[in-house]
């Protein structure tokens, strides 16, 4: 009966406790007009080999110092896509991987590149080809 008690108690006790506070916040993405001639994310910069266009495969290429793990996010602006997460591959220097953007039946060019740099979120907005992102 008493270890039911102090169970009891452990678990309001534990219940009443606030979350850490996540009110800082997000930085707003870097808006970059050229994918193909590459932006820069703090100390990072992105590239890609062929201006990014729906439903057609191009190199995502990053050059993150001292990083020793990258993967890429690919979202709408204002909406998620579902899962679209790449691991890229160290590869001459770099890291590297193959990426489609999903179609989006809206019509919608808008897209959020988040990057996750050793863990560290990093994020980049642009606009398929044809389309000019603008910041929100």
């Amino acid at each position: 009966m008493r270890r039911g008690l102090l169970l009891i108690a452990f678990l309001l006790a534990a219940c009443g406790k606030q979350p850490a506070d996540r009110t800082q916040p997000e930085a707003a993405p870097v808006v970059c007009a050229d994918l193909v001639k590459g932006c820069r994310v703090g100390q990072v910069t992105v590239q890609t080999d062929l201006p990014p266009t729906a439903m057609q495969q191009f190199s995502l290429l990053v050059d993150a110092p001292g990083a020793t793990e990258v993967h890429a996010d690919l979202n709408m602006v204002e909406m998620d896509m579902g899962p679209n997460r790449y691991r890229l591959l160290p590869q001459n220097g770099r890291f590297v991987a193959a990426v489609t953007l999903p179609m989006c039946v809206s019509g919608r060019a808008e897209w959020l590149l988040t990057l996750e740099v050793d863990g560290k979120p990093l994020k980049l907005q642009f606009a398929t080809q044809g389309k000019r992102s603008q910041p929100h």
